[in-house]
């Protein structure tokens, strides 16, 4: 490679200078050119062009990579570290012309300098997105698998890499913390390696995700810890320095945890609800992560340790933690990560393993390594009865890796902890390793359906006089009152009493970790959310004081991405067995339509483990029916099928309460000649004669049957009663074939409703005075038992779905 040797002081006349770094290699000076036409251009003789084309060359084959690795489901992580191996000397780096034009080692200064301020500014938001409240508040099966896990695969690491080290080539460094860095390296899985891999596997809010979460923060506080203590003994010879610098560590946490935040707090408090924080704040933040991290260079703190703890005395999500990420992770991610991945393949050279022998006994040794951190997990899951798939999933994906792994690798080869061929073997195993635990807790977990029950959690199969068990979602404020009314005219009694769980969703913003935080009406702890959950909850403790003892209210709060919200929802729907999940409709009264709603909608119809309704409000409604002195109208619209009979038994539940009248209104075909499924026709004669048998004597329920000859009749049947009534219930499936809805389908804009719902909240029916609660009866049903006999009850299948409209 040409290269122009240096012969005299620092700074050449041809506008290059040394570097203490490569010092056979003189550097660029000049910045940027006059362009192409007014001079020679070489991109090689001036920063920013070739910065820019490395920057470009390393997107374009990362990219290239990742297209290719997609159907093979690899991670990302896998994509990006390939790519960098490629530019490197693993790859297109050994071709002379590539490695002359592209990386020169005239450019590694400037790159470098990229690269680092990348790092710095990757592990502050690591830090932003993390909450450190959360990661002190582990319980004990959580502390007692991370403890057990890290234990065996730690011990055992040690000795492995006091073996290994042996017969490498690793010099330099102390041998006893060579060892113990290795060690925590390996057994210890970073918070921040698991997120953005169990995102793109989209197990983040499953209990397997969250319980991998828990764990690995338990590990980053013992990786912080790990850090202190690796401080402490590189300045052990020298006692001076060794103060030094537990006083300046314990100075850094202190300004930013007891200084800096509370003044970010209150930036907080002055800002407006709903507006953003202002941009000199974010600027201000922004460089105090450059002066915090010089500071602890300067005082000789470990790497990227200052940027950390500056992240993590910011104020986690909206409004500050969230604007700081959506400024600067772009950024980060485009610009400077493909310089950090780029570094770790120039440092990479898998034609330096010149040492076959030494090359498989530290990859046999890394084997064992890695199976005994496998085996420690698993023991550990097994002791709190896991699942042996779900312990075998966890252990897989404690061994994931990401960025903040390969750039321990990094700071130990350049601290001389790590010889370069040691660097190189862990690099290709970290790949490698990943690359094979991904794939395969995706194949553990592609046919689990994680939110099946095993049983009929439906209000039609619901014992007499049994509990009513319901699950409401909230998005805004707007979204209460009306489902407050619903919930009151649920009818709550002493035989029947009603248990609401409700859930407010908050998409994910400015954290890595998703949350379930459950409120409690009965302590203090409403300092801690914002303004707009505070308020909702108060309108549900309100509700709940209202309607006496047998009407009981517990609420949470789901932050969560939206891909993946639906998991809390129907996960807190299984575990208190609940019968019926409500959400709003994700169009708003004003008409926008709420994008996280319209996926969380779709997503609980396929996956919900018990009934599921779907309310449109067009008007909000502020009183309670408690209060009001006329009767609450409400109206079932009956075609028939089992999301019918559902809607009808909600109905009848409803129809018990004082202030309700309740008019059915059966629409059937004039004449039997359609009639797709005579069985189900019998269910359904069936089941309205035990309905008019229950209501004989309750002058507050009305029963009508309508004769249709097809879809226009039916339409017209429902035009007659606009305006007429405050909420309409109706299911969401009907037989395709059925006469009375044949071909209403063509017309239908919003499926998650049926054909019936999208009509009654169409411009043509609805003027804004009428609420519609649309119902699915239960799809996923498991093992349940009937006339004291196991059966399997199928989930409804494509295929069957296919038939309702």
């Amino acid at each position: 490679m040409s290269t122009r040797l240096i012969a005299g002081s620092p700074l050449q006349k041809n506008g290059t200078f040394t570097s203490d770094l490569y010092p056979d290699v003189c550097y660029i000076n000049n910045v940027s050119s006059n362009g192409i036409i007014n001079s020679k251009f070489y991109p090689s003789d001036f920063s920013i062009p070739l910065l820019l084309l490395q920057v470009t060359v390393v997107i374009i084959i990362t990219n290239i990579v990742r297209f290719i690795l997609k159907p093979l489901k690899q991670p990302t992580f896998v994509s990006h570290v390939i790519g960098g191996l490629l530019v490197g000397p693993s790859g297109l780096g050994r071709l002379e012309t590539f490695s002359n034009v592209v990386f020169p080692q005239t450019s590694l200064n400037v790159m470098k300098i990229g690269t680092v301020i990348g790092a710095i500014y990757y592990v502050f938001i690591i830090g932003v997105k993390q909450d450190p409240k959360v990661m002190l508040n582990r319980g004990r099966k959580t502390l007692a698998i991370a403890t057990l896990g890290a234990i065996l695969p730690l011990a055992l690491i040690i000795s492995i890499f006091s073996m290994a080290l042996f017969i490498t080539d690793s010099v330099g460094g102390k041998r006893f913390q060579k060892y113990f860095y290795l060690g925590v390296l390996l057994s210890l899985s970073s918070f921040s390696n698991l997120i953005p891999i169990l995102t793109e596997l989209k197990l983040l809010n499953s209990k397997l995700g969250r319980l991998a979460i828990s764990v690995s923060m338990n590990h980053s506080m013992v990786q912080c810890l790990v850090l202190f203590i690796y401080g402490v003994m590189k300045n052990s010879s020298q006692p001076y320095a060794l103060v030094g610098y537990i006083v300046s560590m314990l100075a850094i946490i202190i300004f930013t945890f007891f200084i800096v935040r509370p003044l970010l707090f209150m930036v907080i408090h002055r800002t407006l609800e709903g507006e953003p924080v202002d941009n000199i704040y974010i600027i201000a933040i922004l460089l105090g992560v450059l002066v915090i991290e010089s500071i602890n260079n300067i005082v000789g703190g470990t790497t990227l340790t200052g940027a950390m703890f500056f992240g993590l005395a910011m104020p986690e999500g909206p409004p500050l933690g969230a604007a700081l990420v959506k400024k600067s992770e772009t950024i980060v991610q485009i610009f400077f990560l493909p310089l950090v991945y780029a570094a770790v393949g120039l440092k990479t050279d898998v034609f330096a393993i010149h040492n076959l022998k030494s090359w498989m006994n530290l990859q046999s040794l890394l084997i064992i390594g890695y199976m005994a951190k496998t085996v420690g997990i698993v023991l550990s899951c097994r002791h709190f009865k896991m699942p042996i798939r779900d312990a075998l999933s966890l252990s897989l994906i404690m061994n994931f890796s990401e960025l903040p792994h390969l750039m321990s690798l990094v700071k130990a080869n350049e601290y001389k902890l790590l010889g370069d061929q040691s660097y190189t073997h862990l690099v290709l195993a970290i790949l490698v390793m990943t690359a094979i635990a991904a794939p395969l807790v995706k194949y553990f977990n592609r046919h689990t359906k994680l939110y099946m029950a095993y049983g009929l959690r439906t209000i039609e199969h619901s014992k007499p006089n049994a509990e009513l068990r319901i699950v409401t979602c909230i998005s805004s404020k707007d979204n209460a009152p009306p489902m407050i009314e619903l919930l009151e005219t649920s009818h709550a009694t002493r035989e029947s009493p009603l248990f609401v769980w409700n859930i407010n969703l908050v998409e994910l913003e400015g954290r890595a970790a998703p949350m379930l935080i459950s409120h409690n009406f009965h302590r203090n702890s409403s300092s801690s959310m914002a303004p707009h959950i505070r308020q909702i909850n108060n309108a549900f403790q309100i509700c709940e004081q209202r309607n006496g003892k047998w009407f009981s209210i517990q609420t949470f709060t789901s932050v969560s991405p939206c891909q993946t919200m639906y998991q809390d929802v129907c996960m807190l729907a299984l575990d208190k067995k609940a019968s019926l999940l409500i959400m709003p409709f994700y169009r708003r009264i004003d008409g926008s339509v709420d994008q996280t709603l319209r996926i969380l909608n779709s997503k609980i119809l396929d996956e919900a483990p018990c009934s599921v309704g779907i309310l449109i409000e067009h008007e909000l409604h502020c009183n309670s029916i408690m209060t009001n002195s006329s009767f609450y109208h409400i109206c079932v619209i009956f075609i028939g099928g089992a999301d019918d009979r559902e809607a009808l038994s909600y109905g009848l539940r409803m129809a018990g309460h004082w202030c309700v009248r309740l008019d059915v209104v059966r629409i059937l075909s004039s004449y039997d000649g359609n009639m797709v499924d005579d069985r189900m026709r019998l269910l359904d004669d069936e089941f309205i004669a035990i309905f008019r048998i229950k209501c004989a004597g309750n002058e507050r329920v009305a029963y009508r049957v309508e004769l249709v000859n097809d879809c226009v009749d039916t339409i017209n049947v429902i035009q007659r009663m606009k305006n007429l009534y405050s909420l309409m219930l109706v299911g969401r499936r009907h037989e395709r074939n059925s006469t009375p809805v044949q071909g209403l389908s063509q017309w239908c804009e919003n499926p998650e409703l049926g054909v019936i719902g999208d009509f009654l909240v169409s411009s043509d029916f609805s003027e804004g005075m009428v609420s519609v609660l649309v119902l699915q009866q239960q799809i996923n049903v498991g093992l349940t038992v009937l006339n004291g006999h196991q059966q399997h009850i199928p989930q409804v299948n494509s295929g069957f779905a296919m038939s309702f409209y």
